[in-house]
């Protein structure tokens, strides 16, 4: 079970490690503009807040495995 999380674990960080990568320089791309690409990464980070408030109950409710494999979607 160790060796499934912490690869599901090294999984989910390579994905998110190329969304924070390339996710400014697309918007530039699109010619979305200083502001909107600090209030996009503004809005993201203000929304991690709830999940992080609310994941004791995720997985209280779901248990730890369906609370991480609903995390990849």
């Amino acid at each position: 079970d160790l060796i499934v999380f912490l690869l599901s674990m090294f999984l989910l960080a390579v994905s998110f490690s190329a969304v924070n990568s390339f996710f400014s320089i697309y918007m530039d791309w699109i010619n979305a503009g200083e502001t909107m690409i600090g209030l996009a990464w503004s809005i993201g980070s203000w929304m991690e807040i709830p999940m992080m408030l609310l994941t004791g109950l995720l997985i209280q409710k779901f248990g730890s495995t369906r609370v991480l494999s609903a995390s990849f979607l």
